[in-house]
Parts: C-alpha cells; structure tokens; sequence
C-alpha cells in the first residue's frame, strides 16, 4: 500500500537456499532489521490486536532473501513456505541479474508483496523515515497473514487479494490515526469534505473525477516527522488522500460501505 497503487512486476521463485556466498547478504539483514525496529517502535503503544498478530508474525516468520537472476534464495534451512514470509532488500547491485530486478529497483514502489510466492521485495533505493517505514510493513504484514489460505482458482484469488487489500488499507488508516490524534483526523476530514461535495453532486457516477490533493500539507510533518524523500512525501499525501475517501464513502454511501470501498480499491489497480 506500501505500496498504494502498486501491482507485482513479476513473482520472483523461490529456487534455492542459499549458501551463504552472497557477501551482501549481510546488508540485506541489516536493512530487514532496520524496518522491522521501526515496526516495533514507532508502533509499539499502539493497542491493537492484528498490529500485536503481525508483531508475533514479523518475530516468528520473517526468513531474509537475495535476489538471482531467476528467482530468490535464502539462508533458511527449514523454511515452511505457506507461513514464513521472505523479505528480499533489492540493492543497486542486483539490476545487473536481470530486467525484472532492475524495473523494481528503478520503479516507485518501496514494497510489493507476492502472495503465492509469500515474497515482500523491498526497494532499497526508496528513502523513507522510520513512522512511514513502520506503516508500510504493517500494511504489508496485514496482507502477509491474510494470504496465508488457499484462495482457490485465478479469479476467486483475484476478488479475494482485492478485499484483503482494502482491509490493509483499513488497517493502516486506523495506525495513521493512532499516531496522528486530533491534528491527522482534522486534515482527513478537511479533505473528507472536499471529496463527499463532489459525490454529492454526482451520485449517480462513482467514475467521476475524485478531488486529489496535489500538495503534500506540512502539518503532517508534526505527526510523521519531516519526510526524507518526496519518495515518503508523496506516501504520506496519497494515503490521507485515500484515508479521506473512505471517510467520505462512509458518509455517501452508508448502506453499502463495503462494496464502494471495494470499488474504490478496484479502480487504483486498473
């Protein structure tokens, strides 16, 4: 979400185990280890029993990886695939292994989860700081447990990845508003007004053109800290911007809450 606006360029494999003969490895483990500390302080006073599920997860589960040139290793030994969650750090020297690493490593995405391969690659390139790296692996936590089932067939994966991502995004709005208190829920709802004007006009067309704030606000520099990059800039912006939408979904469409959120997510992944 991470990740918002994303899709899975490819699905790396996962091909070998790897013995240890990458002498980056040793980076990979550091930048794993890095987001996942910001996972668990900046969100550590946050009461929530799926934040505290994906804390258990991230503990138990998480197996570091390294890209080849068709697929991805690992150091684990016995590595249950259908659990564990491999995190791969893509390092400005894996494009040289093959296009798809380096599309990855060039694109403007910070993580992309595959569910079948059960794989989260993380773009090593992207800067962000430690309350935007935290919020992003949560939302990517959340999907990593939720796809831990057999979804059955092509499409009836298709819808279910859907719903799950809607959720994450759900999730990840309620951690924003933890951490933001009164000053984040005044800039959504502000926002929020802007967007439920235009349903209002335009009830019967929910394709119509959404109000999108073009400019990151400041404010939210005294919530998330200043931001490191326009990389978590523009993260921060496009996830308030949806956060607003959900709230104004909500408030359009109260009898059927779901399935416009739904639409909503739908749409972003056109």
């Amino acid at each position: 979400m991470a990740c918002l606006f994303s899709q899975i360029f490819f699905a790396p494999k996962v091909i070998a185990k790897s013995k240890g003969d990458d002498n980056l490895f040793e980076k990979r483990i550091e930048i794993v280890n890095e987001w996942l500390d910001n996972f668990n302080e900046e969100l550590g006073k946050i009461d929530n029993a799926k934040l505290q599920e994906i804390r258990e997860f991230f503990k138990n589960k998480v197996i570091v990886g390294a890209p080849r040139s068709c697929g991805v290793e690992t150091l684990s030994k016995n590595m249950n695939k259908e659990e564990n969650l491999i995190i791969v750090p893509i390092l400005a020297d894996d494009i040289v292994l093959s296009d798809d690493w380096k599309d990855f490593y060039r694109s403007k995405f910070v993580l992309e989860f595959s569910p079948k391969e059960r794989i989260l690659l993380l773009n090593s390139r992207i800067k962000f700081g430690k309350k935007s790296q935290a919020l992003a692996l949560a939302h990517e936590g959340y999907n990593a447990l939720e796809s831990i089932i057999d979804c059955g067939g092509e499409k009836q994966c298709a819808e279910y990845y859907t719903l799950m991502e809607k959720d994450a995004q759900i999730f990840q709005n309620e951690l924003m508003r933890a951490l933001g208190g009164r000053l984040y829920q005044k800039i959504v709802n502000a926002e929020a007004q802007k967007i439920y004007a235009v349903m209002e006009k335009k009830k019967d067309d929910f394709g119509y053109f959404i109000p999108n704030p073009k400019k990151y606000n400041p404010k939210l520099a005294k919530i998330f800290g200043k931001p490191v990059s326009k990389d978590e800039e523009e993260f921060i912006r496009i996830n308030v911007w949806v956060n607003a939408i959900f709230v104004a979904i909500k408030k359009e469409f109260s009898d059927n809450v779901t399935e416009e959120e739904t639409l909503f997510i739908k749409s972003i992944y056109k």
